[in-house]
C-alpha cells in the first residue's frame, strides 16, 4: 500500500499525540518541525474525523492558553494479532485499553501457510466488520517467541522457524496492507520507538529528569539506538534523523 507525504505526516502526528498527549499544537510544531500552517491543518482533519478530540488548556503564564489534543480513546482501536505454535491470538482493543474481542483460533500442523495467510486475511476483516461504529487505525503482528520444548515436532514453526517470521513480515504484512488499507506494523519481543520524534521526545524527558536529579547536561549521553540496517533498512533515516534532532536541540 502506498502511503503518500500527507497521510505519513498524519500518522506521525497520531503516533506523537498518542505517546505524549494530551498535547499543544506548538509542541507538536517543535517535536516536527512542520510548518505552523501544516500542523494547524493536519490536526483539525483529524479533530472532523473524531480521531482526536481537545481535552483541555495549559498555561505556561504568559500568553494565551494553548488547546490541549489527544487521541479520541473511545473511538479509536486497533487489532492484534500473535502467533502461537499451535493457534493465532486475535484482539481488538480500544484506545483506553478496553478490549472489545478476544478471539482464539487452532493452527493445524498440516495448514500452508499459504492456507494460514487467507483465514487470518479472512478472520481479520470479519473483525473490523463488527465494530462499525469504531475507527481501526492499525493492526499489529506479533513475532513469536521460540521456545523449543513448546513447539509441536511437525508444527509449522519447528519445521521452519528460520523463516516464519520473514514470512509474517514480508508476504503476510503487505497482503494485509494491500487488503484492509491500513497500517500494519509486526513487533518482536523487544520494541524500540520507530520514528526519531518519538525517540527525541523520550530524550527530553531524559534530560529533563537527569538535571532535576542535578545532573548537569554535558554529563548526559543519549543512545538512539539502531538494529542491524541490513535487517531493518527502512529504520536507519530515522536514527539520523533521531542523532540530529538530539544533537541539534538538547547539545
Amino acid at each position: 500500500m502506498a502511503i503518500t507525504n500527507r497521510e505519513n505526516r498524519r500518522y506521525i502526528l497520531l503516533n506523537l499525540v498518542h505517546h505524549f498527549g494530551p498535547i499543544s499544537r506548538k509542541k507538536l510544531i517543535y517535536l516536527t518541525d512542520y510548518r505552523p500552517a501544516s500542523v494547524s491543518e493536519l490536526t483539525k482533519e483529524l479533530l472532523e474525523e473524531g480521531l482526536l478530540v481537545e481535552t483541555g488548556h495549559f498555561s505556561t503564564g504568559h500568553g494565551r492558553k494553548r488547546v490541549l489534543l489527544d487521541i479520541n480513546k473511545d473511538r479509536l482501536c486497533a487489532i492484534g494479532i500473535g502467533f502461537s505454535a499451535a493457534s493465532v491470538t486475535y484482539i481488538v482493543a480500544q484506545f483506553n485499553g478496553v478490549i472489545l474481542q478476544r478471539l482464539e483460533t487452532q493452527m493445524p500442523a498440516e495448514m500452508s501457510k499459504q492456507e494460514l495467510e487467507d483465514e487470518i486475511l479472512r478472520q481479520t476483516k470479519t473483525l473490523i466488520a463488527e465494530f462499525p461504529e469504531k475507527e481501526v487505525v492499525g493492526i499489529g503482528l506479533s513475532e513469536p517467541l521460540y521456545h523449543l520444548l513448546s513447539y509441536w515436532n511437525e508444527s509449522i514453526l519447528d519445521l521452519a522457524y528460520t523463516h516464519f517470521n520473514d514470512w509474517i513480515r514480508s508476504s503476510l504484512r503487505q497482503r494485509m496492507e494491500q487488503e484492509t488499507h491500513l497500517h500494519v506494523d509486526a513487533f518482536s519481543a523487544v520494541t524500540l520507538p520507530a520514528l526519531a520524534e518519538q525517540r527525541f521526545a523520550l530524550a527530553q524527558k531524559i534530560v529533563a529528569a537527569a538535571e532535576a536529579a542535578g545532573i548537569p547536561r554535558e554529563d548526559v549521553y543519549i543512545d538512539c539506538l539502531t538494529l542491524t540496517a541490513s535487517a531493518q533498512q527502512e529504520a536507519v533515516r530515522e536514527t539520523l534523523k533521531a542523532v540530529r534532532m538530539v544533537k541539534e536541540r538538547l547539545g
